[in-house]
């Protein structure tokens, strides 16, 4: 009986990360909408590079979700939920949230610039914690860009190991722990400071018998978990 209850008449209410590219001068109409079909807390947060769009977090079940999705972003927007013709999607959904601290952290990704027009049913001042992890993960992106540029004008790092990217990284990064090794690997790729072959053989090393000198030895790094919601497509993977 308890497990017909759980599963048939009953819905889990889970937290539900998702983005709709609406004004976001339309926030406190969203907002209002949404409060109708959410179950417990959310947050909706803004944000205008490289163009208006709301990033949400909300307790909701999934038929609340398609209910809001629905009104607010087929009906009322227009929006498509999948690309057509060329066109990008214009909302989306994760399938699954590993991780609710980590979607809380990136759905606040531009706290320090849109603070005063996010609209959530939590303590904002529980949130600054959250925000200045945020933050933190804007500022190591800077230190890829600096990293890349620098590696473009070093000579080749023929015969060095894989912990020569990770001391490259502490030396002209000093300020941001180093990413995974794969990412560094990928970095130095793109700098053109190793060969199309030595990233290849590198960075697919579970294939290779016998990898070249350079990046033969495995280290900490390679341990660490990627960065959680760094790209978009991990983001919009819609149902």
């Amino acid at each position: 009986m308890y497990i017909y209850y759980m599963t048939v008449n009953t819905e889990e209410v889970k937290f539900q990360m998702f983005m709709a590219h609406i004004p976001c001068s339309d926030i406190s109409y969203v907002e209002q909408q949404l409060k109708q079909q959410c179950n417990g807390k959310y947050i909706i947060a803004p944000e205008q590079d490289p163009y208006d769009h709301l990033h949400f977090l909300a307790e909701m079940t999934d038929t609340s979700y398609h209910t809001f999705a629905k009104r607010v972003f087929k009906d009322k927007y227009k929006l498509r939920g999948q690309a057509r013709n060329g066109k990008a999607r214009q909302y989306g959904k994760t399938k699954k949230l590993r991780d609710i601290e980590k979607a809380l952290i990136y759905t606040l990704k531009c706290y320090n610039t849109s603070k005063d027009m996010i609209k959530t049913n939590m303590d904002k001042s529980s949130l600054e914690a959250y925000a200045q992890q945020s933050f933190k993960k804007k500022e190591e992106l800077k230190a890829h860009d600096v990293y890349i540029e620098k590696l473009k004008s070093l000579p080749p790092p023929d015969g060095k190991d894989v912990r020569h990217l990770v001391y490259l990284w502490m030396e002209l990064c000093p300020k941001t722990r180093p990413p995974v090794i794969k990412s560094l690997i990928w970095y130095a790729y793109q700098a053109k400071y190793i060969t199309q072959d030595q990233f290849i053989n590198n960075y697919y090393p579970q294939i290779h018998n016998f990898p070249p000198p350079l990046f033969s030895f495995p280290t900490p790094y390679s341990d660490h978990d990627d960065e959680p919601f760094n790209t978009i497509e991990n983001y919009l993977e819609c149902e």
